[in-house]
């Protein structure tokens, strides 16, 4: 169980380093992309924290 949730963990920091890449880019070029980007980017930072806890 641990090694999964530490798998998924890894996984989800993975995703999120892809979504700030994504809201950066997204920032430039449209703000209703920027903004579901940026609210994906919410969601998995969450995600993630709360697995960590």
């Amino acid at each position: 169980m641990a090694e999964e949730r530490a798998a998924l963990i890894a996984t989800l920091a993975d995703l999120e380093t892809q979504l700030i890449r994504s809201v950066t880019i997204a920032g430039r070029l449209s703000p209703e992309t920027f903004l579901e980007e940026a609210e994906a980017l919410d969601l998995i930072m969450r995600l993630r924290r709360e697995l960590e806890t």
